[in-house]
């Protein structure tokens, strides 16, 4: 539940800003949410910027 509830916040927050017109605020949206929608995409964080995709056995 509570990734749904943090996707919902988060595209609404995204779909307003887009709609405004706030191209900054679009950018730093996805770079402040890059972590999570990795999480959720399956990736596991290595270091800093390296992701590698965890394996389902």
């Amino acid at each position: 539940m509570k990734k749904i509830m943090f996707i919902i916040d988060v595209w609404s927050n995204l779909a307003t800003a887009y709609i405004g017109l706030c191209y900054k605020r679009v950018n730093e949206i996805l770079d402040s949410t890059r972590d999570e929608v990795m999480r959720l995409k399956g990736y596991k964080k290595v270091s800093q910027n390296s992701w590698v995709k965890e394996v389902q056995v």
